[in-house]
């Protein structure tokens, strides 16, 4: 009886040995940020039914720039915009290519590219970010106020 006592107890705390220099190091991979699941979060754009995003966006600790394109089939003009997730902020438009961006109305036709360039109050203080646009625009042919929603994550680069 006492040999399958002892059998058993060699069992457990061999394998016990295992599982605590295993659970050691998942701990240490965990603590030096190897598993953070920033590490694996994908750059990312998304945008209402209409709008397409035109590759990643980027993001830079000072900005946030991403290219969207209007399948909308009319021209719009895009009035105002305002973001509700990261923080408040400059937004401001640009030709799809140019540097000069403008804040005010941009009239923005159909099949046209535009980059859209947000500057965060302070910077973006993390490694990623995540944050929800939307932008108002008045329907030209129903005459109703719409708004065009895109979300962004990714990392800080």
């Amino acid at each position: 009886m006492n040999n399958k006592a002892q059998a058993a107890l060699e069992f457990l705390m061999t394998y016990g040995w295992a599982i605590l220099v295993v659970l050691a190091a998942i701990g240490a991979l965990a603590y030096f940020g190897v598993l953070s699941p920033t590490n694996f979060l994908p750059d990312q754009c998304t945008a209402t039914s209409g709008i397409g995003c035109l590759g990643k966006p980027l993001i830079s600790t000072n900005s946030v720039s991403f290219t969207l394109t209007n399948g909308l089939g009319q021209t719009i003009n895009l009035a105002s915009a305002n973001t509700s997730l990261p923080a408040s902020g400059n937004i401001s438009f640009c030709q799809k290519g140019d540097t000069t961006c403008t804040n005010t109305t941009y009239p923005w036709a159909d099949g046209q590219d535009v980059t859209v360039r947000y500057v965060q109050t302070g910077g973006i203080p993390t490694t990623s970010f995540k944050g929800t646009f939307q932008f108002n625009y008045t329907n030209a042919m129903s005459g109703l106020p719409e708004s065009i929603t895109v979300q962004i994550a990714g990392k800080v680069k």
